[in-house]
């Protein structure tokens, strides 16, 4: 207000001053017989005091006025918005209301309280960095500020589908529904469980839990809240079957199967052979998830074929002394750990493939393993054969885990090509020696190798044999398809014969692992290298 007044001031007393100067040089126009007047100086005095003080007023007023104020300071700031939500990638513009809007200096300095979650630049356009919350602040150089609040998510990704639904349950039994929903990055996920119709079945639902007291079917409803797009909610109907505890039918022409539902037990008795199925069809299949045990009863001499296969939950089989025969795929992919068959002489094709969780095998009277009976056997270390057994098809223990020595009963007559071999990583690599008992037929073992019994064919080479080169006897002519298959320490091979016959793929490896073939140029070795892409190296180099 001091300033105002002050270039008022001047601002009168320069207007006076030049008014004097102005009226100071006018002429003069007075006569000699008129009355004295006041002289032309007073005149002049008085006119440019009466000028100088109204210019200083009028400036006075003038300069005070809010729209010519020399320095006017921020006393406010407010934002358009007080809190915001963003997905992370996306930017959005805060606007900083300044009060009083014709303030002298409206510079306003931006800050972040996280900008590793909410960047902001100088003229507040934030960009959401990642999840979590941060603080806009907008800051005046007299020290007042404004803050908006910015939570920032993922960039939103809706729901597609409810994973592992069950299509089923039983009486009596709590059937536990799936928590979340799929993608598993969606962003939300968490599923709401209710009742759309119980059609008779008495359901009731809480949490993820599912109850009925009769059977029939009952329809759910599945919701995500905010799980279509971020303000609609996805929402998914499902039929459920709700069947008895216990159930029985037909499994053989002189067989019944019974499944109780509160004990996981599922039996069969009865005398003969079992049916044969398709994979997950015969009429047991229903209940997979809840089978756990299996009995076999005495007077069944026959497992049909995909009798089990898929029980996932199947931990425990009790097979009788009746049975003598184990189906085409009749436990593949079950959750077998142990299985003991005390008078079973044949085991069909993949009859127990892919039971991971397989540890313990007891078959003291088999006469006969088909081709992948055990393969991917991952937890099966060792295996026991009996002198019964007569024939080992192709890949039977393929992709297993079997450590240290097989022994090959001196009976054996016929064994497949690759029985222990592997497709790839770690599989049967910890085997190091299949060897055979003296006055063995049919087989030979040298230095932990297989032979047949006059080393003319090499059979099989274990795939964790110690040793990175070998020689192969002079005396073979044939080596079987796969005998080398993941032999994984191996890195060459000296082949002195010249016509030595491969059954097909001898070297078979699936991680680019190539083998070293020394061999006589011109030989059939030196065309099987080149053909299979692995290096060679002529005999005599």
């Amino acid at each position: 207000m001091a300033e105002v007044f002050f270039i008022s001031i001047i601002t009168g007393v320069i207007s006076g001053v030049l008014a004097g100067l102005i009226l100071r040089f006018l002429p003069n126009n007075e006569k000699p017989h008129e009355s004295p007047k006041p002289s032309k100086s007073l005149k002049i005095i008085m006119i440019a005091l009466i000028i100088g003080f109204t210019v200083s007023a009028v400036s006075y007023f003038v300069f005070r006025s809010p729209d010519y104020e020399s320095d006017i300071p921020i006393t406010a700031i407010t934002f358009d918005m007080t809190s915001m939500y963003l997905y992370v990638g996306s930017t959005e513009t805060v606007t900083a209301i300044i009060t009083p809007p014709n303030a002298s200096n409206q510079t306003i300095a931006w800050s972040s309280s996280d900008s590793s979650v909410v960047d902001v630049n100088s003229i507040g356009v934030i960009t959401a960095m990642s999840e979590g919350t941060a603080i806009i602040t907008a800051t005046a150089t007299t020290g007042v500020s404004a803050n908006c609040s910015v939570t920032v998510k993922e960039l939103f990704i809706p729901v597609e589908y409810v994973p592992n639904m069950p299509i089923e349950s039983i009486v009596g039994i709590t059937l536990v529904l799936p928590n979340y929903a799929h993608p598993e990055n969606a962003t939300n996920r968490f599923i709401e469980w209710s009742i759309e119709n119980a059609g008779g079945t008495n359901s009731s639902i809480i949490g993820n839990e599912l109850n009925a007291t009769s059977s029939g079917t009952v329809m759910i409803r599945a919701t995500v809240i905010n799980g279509e797009t971020a303000t609609t909610d996805f929402t998914q109907l499902f039929d459920i079957t709700i069947r008895t505890a216990i159930v029985t039918g037909a499994a053989g022409n002189n067989i019944t199967w019974t499944f109780d539902a509160d004990s996981g037990i599922l039996s069969f008795i009865g005398t003969g052979v079992m049916w044969d199925w398709e994979r997950r069809n015969a009429p047991w299949s229903a209940y997979v998830s809840y089978v756990e045990t299996v009995i076999i009863g005495n007077g069944i001499t026959r497992v049909g074929n995909h009798s089990f296969s898929d029980h996932y939950n199947l931990h425990d089989v009790y097979i009788s002394n009746s049975v003598t025969y184990i189906g085409l795929s009749a436990f593949m992919s079950s959750g077998l750990t142990s299985v003991s068959m005390p008078n079973v002489t044949h085991i069909e094709m993949a009859a127990f493939a892919f039971n991971r969780q397989l540890i313990s095998v007891s078959m003291p009277n088999v006469v006969r393993i088909d081709n992948q009976a055990f393969s991917n056997t991952n937890s099966l270390t060792n295996v026991n054969f009996p002198n019964t057994l007569l024939r080992i098809d192709w890949y039977a223990f393929g992709s297993g885990n079997l450590t240290g020595t097989v022994v090959i009963p001196a009976n054996v007559e016929y064994i497949g090509s690759a029985p222990f071999g592997g497709l790839g990583g770690t599989a049967n690599s910890q085997l190091t020696d299949i060897v055979t008992p003296a006055g063995s037929s049919y087989f030979v073992s040298i230095e932990g190798v297989l032979f047949n019994r006059d080393v003319t064919r090499l059979h099989s080479y274990p795939a964790g044999r110690i040793g990175t080169h070998y020689e192969i006897p002079i005396s073979v002519t044939h080596i079987t398809r796969g005998a080398f298959i993941n032999a994984v320490n191996l890195t060459s091979v000296i082949i002195r014969s010249n016509d030595i016959v491969f059954d097909g793929n001898v070297f078979r490896y699936y991680d680019g692992h190539s083998i070293t073939i020394t061999a006589p140029i011109g030989s059939t070795a030196h065309d099987y290298a080149i053909s299979n892409g692995h290096h060679f190296v002529p005999l005599d180099a």
